[in-house]
Parts: C-alpha cells; sequence; structure tokens
C-alpha cells in the first residue's frame, strides 16, 4: 500500500510519522521500557536515589565492619561503594588510608580510595595522598596528583597541610598544592598563593620563620592569634600584606575582631590585598563586614566596587546575621548595590528563604543584571518553593535579555521531582500556553517511577485536568511532548480504585459541568476502562465535545477489540464516509470544511488519529487497508487534515532548556564578567 509516489510500504507510517509531531502523542504512552529508555537519557534518576537511599542506611550504621565490607567492593565495584564512603565522612580515612598505602591490593580499588580522600579533604586524608606522590615509584602516583589537584572545595580543614605542601621541594608535590588551595579559594588572586609559596620556600630564613608562624594560626589545636595576622596586615612588604589576608580568610567567622583592619586594606594599593581582604570580609560576614562592602559598591572608584563585590559573591551560609541588611539593599538606588545584594544573598543559600518575597520582587527590576542576579539567588535558596518555582517559569517568557532568559534556563534545569506537583498545576491551570510549554519540558526530564505521590483529592482533579490541558492545548501548536510520557506512566500509579470510581461517576453524570465530565474522561483512558468511554462515543445524544474527548482518552487505553470495534463503526457510519464514496476531492472539502461544525470534524479526526494509535492490531491495520482502497478521497483527506496542524514551533525557551552550556549563565552578563571571581578567566599554572 503506497500513498502516491512515496516509498513507504504503509501509508501508515507516513501517517504516523505527522501524528506523531501533532496530536497523537497526546494519546501514546510507551511501554515502560520505553519510557524508562526516554527518561533516562539525561541522569539515571531512580539509581542515584537509590544509591543516596542505600547511602544513608549505610551512614546509620558505619561500622568497621560495615566499612570494612564496603571498601572489599572497592575493588568490583566504583560508583556505589564510593558514595556509601563518602556519606560515612572521616570514619573511613583511616581504612581507605590504609588501602591505598597496601601495594598488594589492586590499582582500581587504590584509585577509588585515592578519589575518596580527596572528596573527604580532611588533614590525615591528604597528609596521604601527599606521601603517596612524594612515592615516585608508586604505580598509582598520578592517581594521587590528580585526586589532590581536584580535592572537595569545601575541604578548607586541608589548607594547613596544603601550605606545607606548596612548600615542597618535590614540584609536583608543590603545584598540585597551590591547584587545591586554589580550588578550595578561586576568588583567592593567583598572585596571592605564588607568594605563599615563594615565601615558604625563600631562602631568607627570617622570612620562612614570620610566614610560618602565620600560616600555623591555622592549627586547629590552638587558638588564632588574630592580632599576629593583622599586624602583618599592616607590614610594609606587600607579599606579607596578602598572605596574612588569606589566613584571615581560612579562619571566616573567627576573625570577626579583625573587620577595622580589613576594611582598611579594602584601599591598599595592591589589587591582590584589596581582593582579598574583601574576600576575607565576606568570609566573616558579619553584619558590619557586609555593611561595609556594601558601602564599597556605592563609591565611584571601579577598583573598590569590584574588590567589594568580590566580598560579597564569597558568602557563605556563616553570613546569615547579614540577611536583614542585604534585604534592604535590595531596594538600593544603586543598581550594583541591588545586584551584588541579590547574588549575595544566593550565596547564603537556603538560610535566606526570608529574602524570597524581596527577590521576586525585583524581578521585574529595570535592569537586567538585576533580574539576572535575582533569579540566580531564587535558584539557590528555595528552588522548592511553588512561588519561585511559577515565578521563574513566567519570567522565562517574559523576558526579553537573552543572558537573563540564560540564567533562568539554568536554574530551571536544577529542578528536582519535588517540583512535580506545581509544574502540574502550571500545566493544568496556566493561561500561558509558553508556561504550559515549559513546564512540560521540565517534567520529561524526570523519571515517573521516584516522582512524589498525589493525595486522592489532588489526584481527582489535577490528573484529568492535566491530561484535558495536554489535549486542547499542546495540539494546535505541535509540540511533542515528552513530558505527557513522563505524566502519562506517574498518573498511572495515582489512580486508585477509588479514584477511579469517583471520576466514572462524574463522567456518568449528565448534570455536571462537560468540561469536568470531560477531563474525567481522559483519566478514565488512562486507567484503562473502556467501557464507559465506548457508552458515550456511542451515544448520538451526548454532547459532541465529551464523544471527543472519550475518543481521545481511548487512545490512552491498551486498545481492545472491542474498543477498535467502536471507532472503526463510528467512522464508516459517519455522513463524511459515504459521501467519500461518491463526490469527488473538492466537493468532499466542500462538505467537510462549510457543512459540518468545528466540532463535529474534530470528532472524526480524533477518532482517525485514535485508531491510528491501535494500527498493529490485525482488526485496525485490515480496516486502513481497506479504507484507502475503497474510499481513498476521504482518506486523503483525513491525512491533510492532520497535516495541516503541522507547522508552528515551540518557543526558544524550550529549546534552551534542552541544551548545556560549560559557562556559567550569570557570567555571561558583562557586568559581572568585570565584579565576580567565578567568571574571571582562570590562570594557568606554570
Amino acid at each position: 500500500m503506497k500513498f502516491g509516489n512515496e516509498k513507504q510500504p504503509s501509508v501508515l507510517l507516513a501517517i504516523l510519522e505527522i501524528a506523531i509531531m501533532t496530536t497523537l502523542p497526546i494519546m501514546f504512552v510507551p511501554s515502560t521500557a520505553q519510557a524508562t529508555h526516554t527518561r533516562l537519557s539525561e541522569v539515571d534518576h531512580a539509581e542515584v536515589t537509590i544509591l543516596m537511599a542505600s547511602a544513608q542506611i549505610n551512614k546509620q550504621a558505619c561500622s568497621s565492619l560495615k566499612i570494612s565490607q564496603t571498601i572489599e567492593r572497592l575493588q568490583s565495584q566504583i560508583v556505589e561503594p564510593t558514595q556509601i564512603l563518602l556519606e560515612c565522612g572521616t570514619a573511613v580515612t583511616v581504612p581507605l588510608i590504609q588501602l591505598l598505602e597496601d601495594e598488594s591490593k589492586n590499582t582500581l580499588s587504590r584509585r577509588a580510595a585515592a578519589r575518596v580522600l580527596s572528596q573527604i579533604g580532611s588533614q590525615e586524608a591528604i597528609a596521604a595522598l601527599i606521601r603517596l606522590v612524594q612515592q615516585n615509584r608508586s604505580d598509582i602516583r598520578d592517581s594521587a596528583l590528580r585526586a589532590i589537584a581536584d580535592i572537595n572545595p569545601q575541604a578548607r580543614d586541608a589548607v594547613p597541610i596544603l601550605t606545607v605542601a606548596v612548600a615542597d621541594k618535590n614540584l609536583e608535590v608543590s603545584k598540585v598544592g597551590m591547584e587545591a588551595l586554589r580550588r578550595i579559594d578561586p576568588a583567592v588572586p593567583n598572585q596571592v598563593i605564588s607568594f605563599l609559596q615563594e615565601a615558604l620556600r625563600s631562602n631568607n630564613a627570617q622570612r620562612r620563620s614570620t610566614v610560618r608562624s602565620l600560616v600555623n594560626q591555622l592549627s586547629s589545636n590552638s587558638q588564632p592569634d588574630i592580632s599576629l595576622l593583622t599586624q602583618a596586615l599592616e607590614s610594609q612588604h606587600e607579599p606579607t600584606r596578602a598572605i596574612a589576608a588569606y589566613l584571615i580568610v581560612q579562619l571566616g567567622r573567627r576573625a570577626e575582631v579583625a573587620t577595622p583592619v580589613l576594611t582598611k586594606a579594602l584601599f591598599d594599593e595592591s589589587s591582590s590585598v584589596r581582593d582579598t581582604a574583601a574576600y576575607a570580609l565576606g568570609r566573616i560576614g558579619s553584619t558590619q563586614a557586609i555593611t561595609v562592602l556594601i558601602a564599597q559598591l556605592k563609591t565611584a572608584n571601579e577598583t573598590t566596587q569590584a574588590s567589594a563585590a568580590i566580598g560579597l559573591s564569597s558568602l557563605t551560609d556563616g553570613a546569615r546575621p547579614a540577611i536583614p541588611v542585604l534585604i534592604t539593599s535590595l531596594r538600593d538606588e544603586n543598581e550594583l548595590v541591588r545586584s551584588m545584594a541579590a547574588y549575595a544573598l544566593g550565596q547564603i543559600g537556603k538560610d535566606a528563604r526570608r529574602a524570597i518575597p524581596g527577590l521576586l520582587g525585583i524581578l521585574s527590576d529595570r535592569s537586567a543584571n538585576v533580574r539576572g542576579s535575582a533569579i540566580h539567588a531564587l535558584g539557590q535558596i528555595a528552588l522548592d518553593d511553588p512561588r519561585v518555582i511559577r515565578a521563574i517559569v513566567r519570567q522565562s517568557t517574559l523576558e526579553l535579555d537573552l543572558t537573563v532568559l540564560n540564567n533562568a534556563v539554568e536554574v530551571l534545569r536544577q529542578i528536582t521531582p519535588a517540583a512535580m506537583p506545581t509544574l502540574l498545576e502550571i500545566i493544568a491551570f496556566d493561561k500561558s500556553w509558553q508556561n504550559v510549554m515549559i513546564a512540560d519540558t521540565l517534567v520529561g526530564r524526570f523519571n515517573p517511577t521516584i516522582l512524589p505521590s498525589l493525595t486522592s483529592e489532588a489526584s481527582l482533579l489535577l490528573i484529568p485536568a492535566v491530561l484535558r490541558r495536554y489535549s486542547e492545548l499542546l495540539y494546535p501548536y505541535n509540540y511533542y511532548t515528552k513530558g505527557l510520557v513522563t505524566s502519562s506512566s506517574y498518573f498511572k500509579r495515582q489512580l486508585t480504585p477509588q479514584v477511579i470510581s469517583q471520576l466514572v461517576e462524574i463522567l456518568k453524570d449528565g448534570n455536571q459541568d462537560i468540561r469536568l465530565r470531560g477531563n474525567a474522561s481522559m483519566a478514565i483512558g488512562l486507567a484503562d476502562l473502556e467501557s464507559p468511554l465506548i457508552k458515550i462515543l456511542e451515544d448520538e445524544n451526548q454532547d459532541i465535545a465529551l464523544r471527543t474527548d472519550a475518543v481521545i482518552a481511548l487512545g490512552f487505553t491498551s486498545g481492545s477489540s472491542v474498543a477498535i470495534s467502536s471507532l472503526i463503526k463510528f467512522v464508516r457510519q459517519h455522513p463524511a464516509y459515504h459521501m467519500g464514496l461518491r463526490l469527488s476531492q473538492e466537493q468532499l472539502r466542500e462538505y467537510l470544511f462549510s457543512k459540518l461544525s468545528n466540532d463535529e470534524l474534530n470528532l472524526l479526526g480524533f477518532t482517525f488519529i485514535t485508531l491510528l494509535k491501535f494500527h498493529t492490531s490485525n482488526e485496525a491495520n485490515l480496516f486502513f487497508n481497506q479504507f484507502e482502497q475503497e474510499n481513498s478521497v476521504l482518506f486523503s483527506e483525513l491525512k491533510n487534515l492532520i497535516s495541516l496542524v503541522n507547522g508552528a514551533d515551540g518557543p526558544a525557551m524550550v529549546r534552551l532548556l534542552q541544551e548545556t552550556s560549560p559557562t556559567p549563565a550569570i557570567c555571561r552578563i558583562t557586568f559581572m564578567q568585570r565584579f565576580l571571581w567565578r567568571c574571571r578567566k582562570p590562570l594557568k599554572i606554570s
């Protein structure tokens, strides 16, 4: 069977290709294997969840025996035991060091041990890796070098041992020590780390002694002498001032008394000292320190502004006391202050949730820089908050600035399955089809097997509403919705007997609102319950729109012989079928588009499309063969009817969500390229 000059073995293939790109996705629910393959193309969320759950269980029982058993598994498996060992934390340091240093063990497991130790990042762990690097004959020496260079950026406890490493006579040890320090503190100018290396390797004994005494203030075994560091910060020697500021960075809140001296250092002639002092103020994170940095943003001096921005960008959750000051700064007249205050709140993270209203408020700021920073901050603070999800989805469809749009995309990519109920509400009830398409794209990234369950009440209202929206809103825009594949599989688990029973009663009740009954039919079809839908289709006294909904809903079912026969019977008995046998193509087209109402034409067209879903059945396949041979005029018109909706394209936002970029979106803002340390190109270590 061919269509025109096409060489396909079956016209069904040609029509299916069109239907899949238009309305058929509304009805097509793939097998479990297909759905799984689709959903896991980027990240196997189920595996990650299982690993984390397994890690949590083992964390509760990180006994010596359990650790020993898990370490043994490193010899044959890497991912899962590695994750479990990381969850056990420093408790695994000693046995992993023993494995690392045991040359009788296999190389694969020893390399895995090196990676875990670098992520634990304790002084003992890093010291063991450094010892291994110093053994030139070790067969995993290169792995140890890479592990040190890839140290956990949060491993600040390892800074003392790494400062010793940068002075090592072995140049490779010195190099990876510097790489590791820069990884932990990327905001610190590269020159400062070089100053530290030069001082610790200096031929001048007094110089070495002075710097070592400063470094010793980082020892966890003693109370740091802040006065010694502040005195060094006022030295006439630039490297000494820079090193002192760097060491204060490591002390964080413990160095709060150094705030006045650090404030003075913001005006230092050396950019290395200025930037490091600002970074130290950010690490201290007190109200006084943040107030100082914000004040510097308001100056006309760009170098001072840049240093202050570096300080604000380095805030951590330890800066909670400064949150009120930053929230107030969101309303400042200065654009730079508003933007950096928003970014700084994002750096504090989840503890800054009270800033959500203020950040949502500046999404309409006249400055693209401010809007971009607000989106970034909201993503860092509360991507689990429905207000935030809705606001960023909405902003992404309204935003005209491409850089801010990229920021929104980057944040939306981080949405987790916990956001599923909010995304479904957007799909079901949002008036903007662009918002619906974005929410659908995000849903399509999830694995349906690990999504949170809905309550029975939510299922009764939300499931039918979502399915209805897919059928009526996405149909005209030719958008192949992967989100429906996820949603359908997910919804099937939510359709309990109680929910199905209630939906059937709604469908049968002629006094109910017709739209509500149509919604109910969608979910009934997904529950693979055909008889109520067939009854609606065959009842000519029912509303045409409801009969169309019943037809679409039948496309969600498994397609029994009874259902297929009912659909075929409807097509064969339709007046258009009989007219197609005796009218010319022009006459039939006149009848279809002038004599039939839109509702009547939709009912016929959707019946044809639903039958296509079941084309592999013998009954449907036989019908299509006969249909094309005996009524080619109507067959051609119905195929063309499907083709009519095959023109529009989805918004660019959806395509952006499906792409990736190695550059953080926040760094595409020119303003941020000047002021944020993370947006500056790193210098290569020679």
